[in-house]
């Protein structure tokens, strides 16, 4: 004959007691302890004599059980971004992060429910917003001793998730763990990580007008003399910082009388005088900060993403340019 007996471990007063009053934390590790478990085997003799049953002694053993031992282990198979989902070669918002997760069975029990779940996404110190992640392939699953799981979790960018990340090296930083039920409340799981780099795209856009602010010969062109107002409004297109903006213009640069108009050698004062540079915000960065400490020179100190600045140049025509038309 052969039956399963179960002996709870030890319990008491004394140190016990003082586990428990370490309160909640303490009592789960202690209820999370297994019990030991043996296999007790009782066998008997049986034979006849004269007909009658002659039976011996009981003799037992008690093979021991090792314990239960449920153990996750989760470890990140791929992290990719796709920039193709709104277009183009760049991130932009909309465009995803794909994360793969696979999840091992390292203990000796068959576990139900199992799924892996995010710890943390951050963007070089920027949260996720767990409403753009989604689970896109693999379900809670039953998973025996040894056995193994993915799944594919897929983010759906922001565009400050993208700006606060992009340029620094494993700015996106990822850690994932699972979950699963079993036979005793606690399951140990080993945490698994990765990171990823968003590529710096450094851009700006420029937009030129002009006016001829001083009309003194024909009413609508440019006469010798006349005042002529340029104006460059330059946009920050790009996902990160830029420093140091300035103002390049080869004026009428393939003629003997062109000269170059550069903001950032000029030495000042600002204004709209003839020969005078001049500079303003024209709109905020939506992330990060605009900033141009140094109100003196014709150089925008930081232009953050999405920021625009706006230059003007006070040209007055000369002769010579007049006269090469």
């Amino acid at each position: 004959m052969m039956r399963l007996r179960t002996s709870p471990q030890a319990t008491g007063s004394g140190r016990g007691a003082a586990a428990i009053a370490l309160g909640a934390a303490a009592v789960l590790a202690l209820l999370a302890v297994p019990v030991s478990a043996q296999i007790v085997n009782e066998a008997t003799a049986v034979g006849t004599h004269a007909g009658g049953p002659v039976t011996s002694n009981t003799s037992s053993v008690s093979v021991p059980v090792a314990p239960p031992r449920q153990v996750l282990t989760v470890s990140v198979a791929e992290t990719r971004f796709d920039p193709g989902a709104t277009g183009g070669p760049d991130l932009d918002a909309g465009d995803t992060l794909t994360v793969v997760v696979s999840v091992r069975n390292e203990g000796n029990v068959t576990l139900d429910d199992v799924v892996a779940e995010p710890r943390s996404i951050d963007f070089n110190g920027r949260p996720h917003d767990a409403a753009r992640l989604r689970l896109e392939a693999g379900a809670p699953v039953r998973l025996a001793p040894g056995a193994e799981q993915s799944f594919t979790f897929v983010y759906e960018l922001a565009d400050d998730d993208i700006h606060a990340a992009a340029g620094i090296n494993n700015g996106v930083a990822t850690s994932w763990g699972a979950r699963a039920s079993g036979r005793v409340p606690e399951i140990a799981v080993t945490a698994g990580s990765a990171s990823a780099t968003i590529a710096a795209v450094p851009r700006l856009t420029i937009a030129k007008s002009f006016a001829i602010t001083t009309d003194a010969g024909l009413i609508g062109s440019a006469d010798a003399g006349d005042i002529i107002t340029y104006t460059y409004v330059v946009t920050n297109s790009g996902n990160v910082a830029l420093s140091g903006v300035h103002i390049v213009d080869a004026h009428e640069g393939d003629e003997d009388h062109g000269t170059l108009l550069d903001s950032g050698t000029y030495a000042g004062p600002l204004g709209n005088g003839p020969g005078q540079w001049n500079l303003s915000e024209t709109t905020p960065a939506t992330f990060g900060a605009n900033a141009d400490a140094d109100t003196s020179d014709a150089v925008f100190d930081t232009l953050g993403v999405g920021g625009v600045v706006t230059f003007t140049y006070t040209h007055q025509v000369t002769q010579a340019e007049f006269d090469a038309q």
